[in-house]
């Protein structure tokens, strides 16, 4: 006997996942949260954003087009994996004659301007000034035969159908203005490197691409909703919208490096190592992937986190100023930078009453405590070193980091944004800006660990969340976001997993190990 629950007359149905297809005007980003920009979530009801959902994906903030949003990170996994192959579909008018050479090169894959090759992708134009010659002989290959020559004419019926290409319109009207024809095109393709799309016109000679439309696997049905419509969808049918296709069956992890940073991304807030998290790492070591710590902390710091998940190996530390061994406790590389290029920093933080600390490889040294930054260390498992300001400055000291409330931080950048700086100035956390050597980054040295031990790059997954982070997602054959970065951080991803309180990583290695136990079809 099936019994229902209500309260005043009202059912109480209990849901712990939520998916909503959102038809996304111009104007609005495709973020949780922007300091300066609307996001998709203000168009959300009250009774959905409570479930703190995010977007599957990315829509420019320019950009119209479906968007799934849900709180299922492996479902956003499943839809935005590379090895998935999950096709997204553009419309967009791009500066520049599009023909039958550029569908060409798109359909074996075109170089990026790093060197990445793209995937196959299936380029159509829509229309074009060239349209209505081939319309006659039928030889360009790909060319739309159900669309008339391109005109301006057209272009300004183009600005009232789409809000996006209305608010870019400076954007391709310069190239109007300079004679250069435009072309209207469709573009699918099964990956999303970071400004992809732009990138691969660029690739062929084409000044740019805005962007009209997108839709992807998993918001290409019910187009006939108004811009700012919202409809929901359960769980399966959410899923049967895009069909997985796994490169898997070897039994084997795809990525046989794994870089993890630490706080924000494989602690949770309370700076705890969830059970979920630590059984999917040691299972993802146990499959055969190597894990790295790419972290802000220190080396002794980094070394305890390790310890805590029952692994030993190599960690990335103080954002890449220095590797080091774990079972040795050996510097394979640092960047050391002197006390004449760090004392102008030091200085103006004295005169503010702001604290820092300088650091080598694996010590930490501060010319005051008291109980906030004691506590700050004793949660970040370091122990500092008291120096008086008249000692030495450190040997080999590879970071100075500053601790300060957001806004305090905010003025120190303001003050020195006109310097000439000799150190690369990061933010590494919302509390935190570190100084470091210009050359040192998690990015680099994840590259160099890769290398040095025969790992291609597509064989390595990233998962980060901060802007110290960046350059090492975006090295990563496969870069992710966690749901509590900054929308820039996202943005710069491949994907985007669930929040650092929500075991985010977890669900990442998760579907890596699902897929790698999945048979080949």
């Amino acid at each position: 006997m099936r019994t229902r629950s209500c309260w005043r007359g009202e059912r109480i149905v209990y849901r712990d996942t939520v998916y909503v297809m959102l038809h996304k005007p111009a104007g609005f980003v495709s973020a949780t949260e922007d300091n300066r920009e609307r996001t998709v979530l203000e168009l959300l009801p009250e009774d959905l954003r409570v479930f703190s959902p995010f977007p599957v994906g990315r829509l420019d903030k320019d950009t119209e087009g479906l968007l799934l949003l849900t709180n299922d990170g492996k479902l956003s996994h499943d839809l935005l994996s590379p090895r998935k192959h999950v096709p997204k579909t553009y419309q967009a008018l791009v500066a520049g004659l599009v023909g039958s050479e550029d569908i060409a090169t798109f359909a074996t894959g075109v170089t990026l301007d790093d060197g990445y090759v793209t995937l196959p992708a299936t380029l159509r134009v829509l229309a074009s000034p060239a349209h209505e010659a081939h319309l006659e002989t039928g030889s360009a290959a790909g060319i739309a035969r159900d669309a008339s020559s391109f005109t301006m004419e057209r272009a300004l019926e183009r600005l009232d159908t789409f809000p996006a290409l209305r608010a870019n319109r400076t954007s391709w009207q310069e190239a109007v203005d300079a004679g250069e024809p435009l072309s209207w095109i469709e573009l699918t393709i099964a990956e999303g490197k970071y400004h992809q799309v732009k990138r691969m016109f660029e690739a062929v000679g084409k000044k740019g691409a805005v962007f009209a439309q997108e839709r992807n696997g998993a918001a290409s049905a019910g187009r006939n909703a108004g811009a700012g419509r919202v409809a929901g969808a359960d769980g399966r049918r959410a899923r049967a919208l895009v069909q997985l296709q796994e490169d898997g069956g070897t039994n084997a992890m795809k990525y046989k490096l794994i870089a993890l940073d630490v706080d924000g991304t494989l602690l949770n807030d309370d700076h705890e190592l969830t059970p979920r998290v630590k059984q999917s790492v040691t299972a993802a070591a146990a499959a055969g992937a190597e894990i790295v710590l790419c972290t802000g902390r220190g080396s002794a710091s980094a070394l305890s986190v390790l310890a805590q998940l029952g692994l030993s190996g190599t960690v990335i530390t103080h954002n890449g100023a220095s590797i080091v061994d774990g079972e040795s406790r050996d510097i394979l590389q640092e960047f050391p930078i002197g006390s004449e290029e760090a004392e102008r920093y030091l200085a103006l933080c004295r005169e503010r009453g702001i604290h820092f600390d300088l650091n080598t490889a694996f010590d930490i040294y501060v010319e005051q405590l008291n109980e906030q930054t004691a506590s700050m260390y004793a949660r970040m498992l370091s122990e500092p070193i008291l120096r008086s300001r008249e000692d030495l400055f450190p040997v080999r000291t590879v970071k100075i980091s500053i601790f300060a409330p957001k806004e305090d931080l905010d003025e120190l950048e303001s003050h020195w944004q006109d310097w000439r700086h000799e150190l690369q100035t990061i933010r590494s956390g919302d509390y935190f800006i570190d100084l470091q050597h210009r050359e040192a980054s998690k990015g680099t040295a994840l590259k160099q660990w890769a290398e040095k031990r025969g790992i291609p790059r597509e064989r390595v997954l990233a998962i980060g969340n901060y802007f110290n982070d960046l350059d090492m997602l975006q090295y990563a054959g496969h870069g992710v976001a966690m749901d509590n970065s900054p929308p820039e951080v996202k943005a710069a991803a491949d994907a985007v997993t669930a929040s650092n309180n929500e075991d985010g990583v977890a669900l990442v290695l998760e579907a890596c190990l699902a897929a790698a136990s999945t048979p080949s079809r």
